[in-house]
């Protein structure tokens, strides 16, 4: 199956996959598990122990 793509357009093997790998939808409706992730709590005590240039 990829020998043909990579032949006559001189693609690599690994472009290929990636080439066909890229045309697969994501699933649809899948959610990440457990809690909803709150990071707007955290964010202002992160933002002041980083340094700042």
């Amino acid at each position: 199956m990829l020998d043909e793509p990579c032949e006559d357009y001189g693609y690599e093997r690994k472009y290929a996959i990636k080439l066909l790998g890229d045309a697969v939808p994501a699933p649809i409706g899948w959610t990440h598990p457990g809690p909803a992730r709150q990071y707007e709590r955290i964010e202002p005590v992160v933002r002041a122990h980083l340094p700042t240039n």
